[in-house]
C-alpha cells in the first residue's frame, strides 16, 4: 500500500527552483494530482523524404482530372481516346517543356489555437530548399524505377530502390504493352471470336492495372483530403522507409501495451505532403512508355538532439478542504510539460493533446508555445506551495470524492477515514488473516496491492489491474 503526498520545492529569495520527481505527485493543500507521463522534446525542426514513382499513360487516371489536364501526355491520351485515334504510329510526338507540374498539396489539420511559428518557418525553409534543387531532383529521378530520394545539404541522393512498389507498377506496364501490341497486330484481320477474347483480355488488363495501382490512387485521394499518409509506398518497402524516417526525426518511440503500430506513429508526424509530376522528354521513346515521374514529397516534424527535454504530467484536480468548506481548482491545463533546468512551461488542453501519444513517442507533430514567463500563475503558486491568490476555485458540495487515476484511487473526504484490508481469495476458499485498521487522510492517492481490497467506513476500494 502506498499513499503519495509528495512534492519537492525550494524557495530561494525571488527565484523558485522546482524539483519535481518523475513519478506521480499529490499536492494536498490544493487537491492537484500530477500524474507523470514521460519526457518530451518539442519537434520544431523539419525533415523530408521524396519518393519517385515512374508513370505511364495508362496511370493518368490515378491523379485528379484537374491535375491530369495539366500534363500534356495525359491530355493528349484523353483526346485520342475521345476521338478514337488509337493508331498514332505515323504521328510525330510533340516535345513538351520540362516543367514540374503540381498535382496536390495536403496539410495536417492543426488543433492549436496558436501556430508554431518556429516549425512553420522551418517548413517553408525546407520547401524552398527542395524547390531550388529542381535540377538535382530531375537528374536523380531520371529513371524508370521507384526510388526514395533524400535532400541533404542541398543535394539529392538516391537512398533506396523501392523494389516492391516498382514491381507492382511493372506488372501493369507489361500487361498494357502486350495488350497494345496485340491490338496492332490483329486490328484488321480480327474475327468475331477473337474480338470477344480481346475484349475480355482488355477487361482483365484494366482490372489488373487498377488492382496494382490502387494503393497509389487511394493515397492521393486521402492526401487531397488532408489525410496525410504513406500508403503510396508498397507495404513490402515500408519497413526500410520507416527505419530511415525514424532515424531522421530524432524521436524516441517506446513499445507499450497500448502502443500504435510504428507506421501509424510515423504518420502522426506528417505536417505536409506535396505531389509533383516531372515529365519526360517525349521526343524520344521511353522504355515501358514512361511519360514522367510522380514525386511524393513528405515533410515530417523532427526534434533537435540538443533540445531541452520537458517532464510531462497529466493534471487532475480533486476537492480539498479549505477551512470549513470544500473547494476544487478550476481551469487547470489538461497536460503540462516543465523543464526544471530552464524553468519553461508547455500547456496542452485535452483537444490539443489528442494528436500526441506521450507514452509511445518523445515528441508530437504540434507543440503549444513554450512559456518562459509564468511566474504570475496559479500553477507556480501550487508548485511553490504559496497562497492560492491567482487560482480559480469553485465550491464542492460532495463530502466524499473517489476517482480512478491510472492504476490508483484518488480519495477526498472531509475527515480521516478508517479502512480494513480485505483479502480476495479464490472462490470457495477461506483465509485466516490479521486485519489491521488503516487510516486514510482526507486527501490521498492510493495504490492497492493485487488480490486485496479496502473496506472503508463509507466506501469500498477494489484493486486495479492492467486489464480493468
Amino acid at each position: 500500500m502506498r499513499i503519495l503526498m509528495i512534492i519537492f520545492i525550494t524557495q530561494l529569495a525571488t527565484t523558485a527552483t522546482i524539483l519535481l520527481p518523475k513519478r506521480d505527485v499529490l499536492h494536498k493543500s490544493s487537491g492537484l494530482i500530477m500524474k507523470y507521463i514521460s519526457e518530451y522534446k518539442p519537434a520544431n525542426d523539419i525533415t523530408s523524404i521524396t519518393v519517385s514513382i515512374p508513370m505511364v499513360n495508362d496511370m493518368c487516371y490515378i491523379i485528379p482530372r484537374k491535375a491530369m489536364l495539366k500534363i500534356p501526355q495525359c491530355n493528349t491520351h484523353i483526346k485520342q481516346q475521345q476521338e478514337g485515334k488509337n493508331n498514332t504510329s505515323n504521328k510525330r510526338n510533340k516535345r513538351f517543356i520540362m516543367n514540374i507540374i503540381s498535382i496536390a498539396i495536403g496539410t495536417a489539420a492543426t488543433t492549436l489555437a496558436t501556430s508554431n511559428t518556429i516549425q512553420i518557418h522551418n517548413l517553408q525553409k525546407e520547401i524552398k530548399s527542395i524547390t531550388t534543387s529542381i535540377d538535382s531532383i530531375q537528374n536523380a529521378i531520371n529513371s524508370h524505377n521507384s526510388r526514395l530520394v533524400q535532400l541533404t545539404k542541398g543535394q539529392i541522393t538516391i537512398v533506396e530502390e523501392l523494389i516492391h512498389t516498382q514491381t507492382a507498377l511493372n506488372n501493369t506496364i507489361v500487361l498494357v504493352n502486350e495488350h497494345s501490341k496485340v491490338l496492332q497486330q490483329h486490328r484488321i484481320a480480327i474475327n468475331t471470336l477473337m474480338s470477344m477474347i480481346m475484349i475480355l483480355k482488355k477487361e482483365l488488363t484494366s482490372f489488373t492495372h487498377a488492382v496494382e495501382t490502387h494503393f497509389i490512387h487511394e493515397s492521393i485521394e486521402d492526401i487531397l483530403a488532408n489525410k496525410l499518409n504513406l500508403r503510396f509506398i508498397h507495404h513490402y518497402d515500408l519497413p526500410r522507409v520507416i527505419k530511415m524516417i525514424t532515424k531522421q526525426v530524432n524521436i524516441d518511440m517506446e513499445e507499450t501495451d497500448d502502443s500504435l503500430p510504428t507506421f501509424e506513429l510515423i504518420n502522426r508526424l506528417l505536417i505536409q505532403q506535396r505531389i509533383e509530376f516531372v515529365p519526360m522528354n517525349t521526343k524520344e521513346q521511353t522504355a515501358g512508355g514512361v511519360i514522367g515521374n510522380l514525386l511524393f514529397i513528405s515533410f515530417f516534424a523532427a526534434a533537435n538532439k540538443n533540445q531541452q527535454s520537458f517532464s510531462t504530467y497529466k493534471l487532475t484536480p480533486i476537492p480539498f478542504n479549505q477551512g470549513q468548506q470544500r473547494s476544487k481548482l478550476a481551469q487547470i491545463p489538461y497536460i503540462i510539460g516543465i523543464s526544471t533546468k530552464t524553468m519553461e512551461l508547455i500547456q496542452w488542453t485535452k483537444e490539443e493533446s489528442n494528436t500526441c501519444k506521450f507514452t509511445s513517442m518523445s515528441s508530437c507533430r504540434e507543440t503549444p508555445p513554450i512559456n518562459k514567463n509564468w511566474q504570475q500563475t496559479c500553477l507556480l503558486e501550487i508548485l511553490t506551495d504559496s497562497n492560492l491568490t491567482l487560482c480559480r476555485i469553485e465550491h464542492e458540495l460532495e463530502p466524499i470524492f473517489i476517482q480512478r487515476v491510472g492504476q490508483q484511487w484518488a480519495i477526498s473526504t472531509i475527515n480521516e477515514t478508517k479502512c480494513h484490508r480485505v483479502t480476495q481469495p479464490e472462490q470457495g476458499e477461506h483465509v485466516i488473516t490479521t486485519n489491521n485498521e488503516l487510516t486514510i487522510p482526507p486527501i490521498a492517492l492510493i495504490t492497492i496491492d493485487k488480490s486485496t481490497a479496502w473496506s472503508c467506513d463509507n466506501f469500498f476500494l477494489p484493486s486495479i489491474t492492467n486489464g480493468t
